[in-house]
């Protein structure tokens, strides 16, 4: 069966359109097949092989020696950004071959000699391998390969790059020994070589070629200047100066401020004066220019002229480095009262005091101590409390400043605020703090401090309990003395038999021999030892006097009458004599005829 299909009928306009699409087609399609058949008879050789070739890329024809065939693998490479692979080939290129064969190497395969140590140059910086720029001017000398200007720049600024200052200026020296002159450019990048590698003569003698061939820029001089400004020297700065003037060159606030700087640092304020006054009305000057000149005086310890200097700011609002910059003139000029009038003025103008502030400040208060000082920096301290260093550093300045007032609430003061801080007190912030009580003449305090130190597990020094102790002994607290003693005796240090004789010293002071026998007996029992001679007469006479002769005898059946002279034994019989009490004189006689 047949199936007839129904054609739909087009109409007269799609009819043509459908034609003249068709020829258009075909049209394009000849002149794009014309176009490709014109490249490829113009890229023929007359044996047929394509002949395009570029610089850096492989040769498409075999090579025959190992030489030529490292040059193709350095160049495709490098092309490819495989720069170890660069690296390795030209390592084992300088090993392997002669390298009398790379010229006739590069004339076999149409490549640039230098092309290819562009490559291994840039492979070595990608690698980090900038080490072998040395090596690689070495093996083209040795292999007779020119090396032009740009290639030594180009290796220059890759060296300077990772700041190879000295490597940059060596390279340098091989480019003048291949008869080479450097441009105006090269040598204002050579002033900054020399600076940076400490070579102030040469950026100096670099500065004087450029100046022959070209008019330094700005940048130029305003490095020129830092190098005189490290050699200390303000008058060739200076004379560079007047001659950027005479040249007509643009002087700017920051050129002036490098000159300023360079005059401050070596001390010549009377010339940083002058050059403030003379560009006063110029615009020139800034609050940098300012700062930079108050430096200089803070350097030379002449606080009068920084802050007279601070006065004559006319327009311009001081910010903190220029009061900060004050404070230390201040305290380099040892009158540290003046950095606290500084510190007025800071708040008073509303800059607000940074840790550069407070450190300063508390230099001021480390050579002068007063409550001022103390409460003042005390109010200061939040705001470097993220800094738990330096906030730690401050509160030693702090309790040793309070301590050396002898103010007992500044010194209870600053550890509270340390404790609300969440701050707890190192070992030597306690012993300034008990020093700083004891000096004050307050046992209490001192001995609360000294209990609080010992909660927080912290061990006194043996200086610190003697303060306690010296201090407790002088206002006759001597149960706090007693307190201190036991204290040593169950943390340690051991009291020494000086510490025991001096409390038992201040009982026999009271009349208290109960108290004084008491820790004589405590010395006894722990340092097996009865004290000098003269401690025992002086505590048998106390309780004599107190009638307490069992403590006398207590305390004489201890000594060795070996260890008794002449004097010893006659101020012994004297206090017996005033003791009116016979058994009590037979029983010591007994004791000093028997040896025991």
């Amino acid at each position: 069966m047949t199936t007839i299909t129904q054609v739909p009928q087009s109409t007269e306009g799609e009819g043509l359109e459908s034609i003249l699409g068709g020829m258009m087609f075909e049209a394009i399609a000849l002149v794009c097949t014309f176009v490709l058949l014109c490249i490829i008879s113009r890229n023929k050789s007359v044996t047929g092989t394509p002949t395009i070739k570029k610089l850096d890329q492989p040769a498409t024809t075999s090579p025959q020696s190992p030489m030529a065939r490292r040059i193709n693998v350095i160049i495709s490479r490098g092309a490819a950004g495989a720069s170890g692979r660069v690296i390795d080939t030209f390592l084992e290129m300088r090993t392997r071959d002669q390298a009398s064969a790379l010229l006739g190497a590069c004339e076999e395969l149409d490549v640039d000699p230098e092309e290819i140590f562009k490559h291994v140059s840039v492979s070595a910086l990608r690698c980090r391998r900038l080490d072998l720029c040395s090596e690689i001017v070495a093996y083209m000398k040795e292999a007779n390969v020119p090396r032009s200007l740009e290639f030594y720049e180009s290796v220059m600024r890759m060296l300077a790059s990772k700041k190879m200052y000295h490597e940059s200026l060596q390279m340098f020296d091989e480019l003048t020994k291949d008869g080479l002159v450097p441009r105006a450019v090269t040598y204002s990048c050579l002033i900054n070589f020399a600076l940076e590698a400490g070579e102030l003569d040469r950026a100096i003698s670099f500065f004087a070629k450029l100046e022959e061939v070209s008019e330094p820029s700005i940048r130029a001089y305003m490095t020129i200047l830092r190098v005189h400004s490290k050699r200390g020297a303000v008058d060739a700065a200076l004379a560079l100066f007047r001659r950027m003037q005479e040249r007509g060159a643009k002087v700017d606030g920051l050129v002036l401020n490098v000159l300023l700087s360079t005059c401050a640092t070596a001390g010549d304020l009377k010339t940083s004066a002058s050059l403030l006054e003379e560009f006063s009305g110029a615009g020139l000057l800034d609050v940098v220019s300012y700062n930079t000149v108050i430096k200089g005086c803070a350097i030379a310890g002449d606080f009068d002229r920084a802050f007279s200097l601070l006065n004559s700011m006319q327009n311009l609002e001081p910010n903190a480095i220029t009061y900060n910059t004050l404070m230390d003139a201040a305290v380099r000029a040892q009158t540290p009262d003046m950095a606290w009038v500084v510190l007025q003025r800071m708040e008073s103008s509303r800059c607000s005091p940074d840790k550069y502030t407070l450190s300063t400040l508390a230099k001021a208060l480390s050579q002068q101590p007063s409550e001022e000082g103390v409460l003042s920096l005390s109010r200061l301290v939040k705001i470097v409390q993220a800094d738990q260093r330096l906030q730690e550093s401050l509160f030693s300045t702090l309790v040793e400043a309070a301590a050396a007032t002898k103010r007992v609430e500044l010194v209870q003061g600053v550890f509270a605020q340390m404790h609300g801080q969440n701050l707890w007190p190192s070992s030597k912030l306690y012993a300034a703090g008990i020093r700083g009580l004891a000096a004050s003449g307050s046992p209490e305090a001192s001995c609360s401090l000294l209990q609080e130190m010992v909660r927080n597990q912290l061990r006194p020094s043996q200086p610190v309990f003697t303060a306690v102790l010296d201090c407790c002994c002088a206002a006759n607290r001597l149960d706090k003395a007693v307190l201190a003693i036991e204290l040593m005796g169950r943390i340690g240090p051991a009291p020494s038999a000086c510490h025991y004789s001096q409390v038992i010293n201040g009982w026999i002071g009271l009349n208290n021999s109960t108290e004084a026998v008491h820790i004589h007996q405590m010395m006894v029992r722990r340092l097996h030892t009865t004290g000098d001679v003269a401690l025992c007469i002086a505590l048998t006479e106390c309780c004599v006097q107190d009638g307490n002769f069992h403590g006398a005898l207590q305390v004489l059946s201890c000594v060795d009458p070996s260890h008794l002279d002449t004097s010893a034994r006659q101020a012994l019989s004297d206090v017996v004599a005033q003791s009116g009490n016979p058994e009590f004189q037979a029983t010591l006689a007994a004791m000093l005829g028997s040896g025991c």
